[in-house]
């Protein structure tokens, strides 16, 4: 079953590589991009209410210690992207090469997330192969169209076509640490995925709420609005149609 888990995890993975690298190329069109920075809105926001959340909820964890997680989540991204924004506080922001803050802030909730996919991916398959096979499947649904926003986000953000096409590249192979985690300890109890997953809840959300969609507000234009709002609506119904194969 390992075997299998781990065709699925290299499948998944460059799916995701070929997913950067056609939108990579979509660069210099700045509506395209905005148009996946709006799918990056609905995509996290529905992922983080409609699969994480529930996820979290039916794995028995206290909501009081929900509440802390995505909290503490909402904090963390917070903390790492004022850092990031202290870093850089020097460079000018129209200056070429200057990448803001908050696109390192959408590759590591995309990195935890990645994690979180090889645990599941990996204990979908200890318990036996169609289910292995059920969860990669979705899995690989879900996986296009974030993979499609994040290059969005990053290229946005003022990130290189290459730079962000290896660096959504090593977020997409995260996966296997996840994977090989859970066949290490699989007979353990010590890691709190319901924490680990309300983090990512509170990352995902603050990157939604904070970051992108203010950045769609910037836009005046009526039919830009509408294609934005209309992409951003698709985000949310892929997610809608992923809770079928849950």
């Amino acid at each position: 079953m390992i075997f299998y888990g781990l065709i699925a995890l290299t499948a998944i993975s460059l799916i995701s590589f070929l997913a950067a690298l056609l939108v990579s190329t979509q660069h210099h069109r700045p509506k395209f991009v905005m148009s996946l920075v709006a799918l990056a809105a609905g995509s996290l926001t529905s992922d983080a209410l409609l699969h994480l959340f529930p996820e979290v909820v039916e794995g028995g964890v206290a909501p009081l210690k929900i509440g802390y997680g995505v909290l503490g989540g909402i904090v963390l991204f917070f903390i790492f992207e004022k850092f990031l924004y202290w870093r850089h506080c020097h460079i000018d922001p129209d200056e070429p090469g200057h990448v803001h803050p908050f696109a390192y802030s959408n590759l590591v909730g995309d990195l935890i997330h990645n994690v979180l996919d090889g645990m599941m991916i990996a204990a979908a398959f200890l318990a036996g192969l169609p289910v292995g096979i059920a969860t990669a499947v979705a899995i690989a649904l879900h996986e296009i169209p974030q993979e499609l926003s994040d290059v969005g986000v990053m290229l946005h953000a003022g990130m290189s076509r290459k730079r962000t096409v290896v660096l959504n590249t090593l977020t997409a192979f995260s996966a296997f640490v996840g994977f090989f985690l859970v066949i290490i300890i699989q007979n353990s109890t010590s890691i709190d995925t319901g924490l680990i997953l309300s983090l990512s809840i509170g990352g995902f959300l603050y990157i939604a709420v904070s970051d992108l969609i203010p950045e769609l507000k910037h836009t005046s234009c009526g039919k830009d609005s509408l294609i934005q709002a209309i992409f951003l609506f698709l985000g949310v119904f892929v997610n809608i149609l992923l809770l079928f194969l849950d």
